[in-house]
């Protein structure tokens, strides 16, 4: 029977050796040797897992004959009306950027006008479409905008930090109907980055009753916003809410 050197282990024809596939620990090895072991190692096991194949293109032991069968693709497709396989219609598989190109159009405006325009366009859109939308997307519009608006007091932080200036200037909220009491929870939310960024550069932590008052001031300040644009889809939830609690208590 012939023979044959596999990763210097002297071999016999059809006999399975593993090679340790690149393992470096000892238990990697002992791993990879015990594979070569057991079943494999007698011709009983190899002849039951090993089994001889008549492939198609062997002409003595193929038992079919393709000579009236032999179809082109183009044939195939047309008698057995294949054409209007949805799976197998062109498909346009070129990247659209989608929106990203306005995306980014919009992330290099200044913070003050990226404000204005979130609050603009929310504002607008759940006028004119808030009677046709779900509750389910209602709650999507008002975690986006709490989101972008904790993104953009985010970066007039950095800008507070690294540049000195306040909140109020950077966002210019006044701009969008802020009035006095958001400009003042502004000014207040600066004094409060400031001092926050010394106690970290000072101690390396911010101090608890520092990221106390900074989750308080963030939650006035976004709620501001969140109540001033979707406030009469909050309240007409709290009506509903009390008066499922006032009926169920009458009953």
């Amino acid at each position: 029977m012939r023979t044959k050197i596999i990763d210097g282990t002297e071999c016999q024809e059809r006999e399975v050796v593993y090679s340790d596939f690149g393992a470096e620990t000892k238990s990697e090895k002992m791993i990879a040797a015990s594979k070569s072991q057991g079943e494999f190692k007698t011709e009983k096991g190899r002849s039951n897992l090993l089994k001889d194949v008549n492939y198609s293109w062997d002409k003595e032991n193929n038992p079919f004959d393709y000579a009236e069968t032999d179809k082109t693709f183009s044939d195939l497709i047309e008698n057995e009306g294949f054409v209007n396989d949805p799976e197998l219609q062109e498909k346009d598989t070129e990247y659209s950027a989608g929106t990203l190109p306005t995306r980014l159009i919009i992330l290099k405006r200044p913070l003050h006008i990226q404000l204005k325009d979130l609050y603009r366009e929310h504002a607008r859109f759940y006028k004119s479409k808030s009677k046709n939308l779900k509750e389910s997307e209602l709650d999507l519009l008002m975690s986006d905008f709490r989101f972008e608006l904790h993104r953009i007091i985010a970066l007039g932080k950095d800008v507070v930090v690294d540049k000195g200036g306040n909140m109020d200037t950077i966002l210019k909220a006044s701009s969008i109907g802020g009035g006095p009491q958001l400009s003042t929870a502004l000014r207040q939310l600066t004094i409060l980055f400031k001092r926050i960024e010394v106690a970290y550069e000072k101690y390396g932590f911010i101090p608890r009753n520092y990221q106390t008052k900074l989750n308080d001031a963030l939650s006035i300040l976004v709620s501001h916003f969140v109540l001033d644009v979707y406030g009469p889809e909050i309240e007409r939830r709290k009506t509903g809410s009390n008066e499922a609690s006032n009926l169920s208590q009458l009953k």
